[in-house]
């Protein structure tokens, strides 16, 4: 008889869940555990799903019959390869903060580019680590990031009424509610840190206007007012967000 190890996560993204599997007479524990603790250190406390079952065989066949649940799954053959991946899907975007933010209230488009600029800045200052890699440009009404803006603009000046679908939810029940968003956030690297920053930032400035946060956003002295030039589409970068207080 053969024993199965097989730790599983989910590349939201991607619609798709892959697989790590070790198998064996006697499985190797040393060599498990050296795999769970690269990735600890690499992504910190993520969520997996660990199955343990024992087959006629040592292949990854023996295991789907044993059990149709692990049928669909793509099956990753070096734990090197398998973290790598997980960092591809636990890493956030501009788009996953925008969504999030959306949840708690719905808002228009130019009041989205705002705060989520308020925060990423606020994130940046606090923890000296970039909360997303999508670029900052400078625009007439201030800061913007493109991807949102590219995911975001067919509402026009519209508030955003953006849910999530009920049967996509994590966890839910009466009192609490786990969507796909919350846990794409909270599962990253600094997670209860972005966490926290949105909820700080959107109680700051939530019942400003859209106008009235770009008026922020322009200030003398601001990043974008030190970066932006009429019809060129400048980044503002960390640096100079860090030398703005």
């Amino acid at each position: 008889m053969f024993k199965h190890f097989v730790a599983i996560s989910s590349l939201y993204s991607k619609g798709i869940r892959i697989a790590l599997h070790f198998s064996g007479e006697q499985l190797d524990s040393s060599e498990i555990q050296k795999f769970l603790n690269s990735l600890h250190k690499k992504h910190g406390d993520i969520q997996l799903g660990i199955h343990r079952l024992t087959t006629e065989s040592p292949y990854w066949e023996s295991v789907v019959e044993a059990d149709g649940y692990f049928k669909d799954l793509i099956v990753v053959k070096r734990s090197e390869q398998f973290i790598d991946l997980i960092g591809i899907e636990q890493r956030l975007t501009a788009v996953h903060i925008a969504k999030y933010v959306l949840t708690l209230a719905p808002i228009s488009h130019l009041k989205l580019q705002k705060l989520v600029y308020l925060i990423y800045e606020r994130f940046l200052k606090t923890t000296g680590e970039k909360l997303f890699d999508d670029d900052i440009f400078a625009w007439k009404h201030g800061p913007v990031i493109k991807s949102v803006y590219d995911v975001f603009k067919v509402h026009g000046s519209s508030p955003i009424a953006y849910e999530e679908d009920d049967s996509a939810k994590i966890y839910s029940d009466e009192n609490l509610s786990f969507t796909p968003s919350f846990v794409k956030v909270i599962s990253t690297e600094h997670g209860f840190t972005a966490l926290n920053t949105i909820h700080e930032v959107l109680k700051d400035y939530q019942h400003l206007g859209a106008w009235d946060l770009v008026d922020l956003t322009h200030q003398e002295g601001s990043p974008w007012s030190k970066v932006y030039k009429p019809n060129i589409n400048k980044i503002i970068t960390d640096d100079v967000i860090l030398g703005y207080s």
